[in-house]
């Protein structure tokens, strides 16, 4: 699963009717993609943005772990 589609993944359970009456959404998911677009691969080589200080490969572990829960 690309980056790319990760989000949509996401964005897809943030279109749905889950939100309250005033169109807030479930803090969980809100804060879910946050840390996805956090974690992008950096254009032009094969390390995490996130994690680009400890200089791991992308996916890095966080995004490993998001997948692996979201049955990918």
């Amino acid at each position: 699963m690309t980056h790319e589609e990760l989000l949509a993944k996401i964005n897809a359970e943030l279109a749905t009717d889950y939100a309250d009456a005033g169109g807030n959404f479930p803090v969980g998911l809100n804060a879910l993609r946050a840390v996805v677009e956090l974690h992008k691969p950096i254009e032009g080589t094969p390390y995490c943005e996130g994690c680009d200080l400890l200089r791991r490969y992308y996916p890095c572990p966080t995004v490993q772990a998001i997948r692996k829960e979201l049955n990918d």
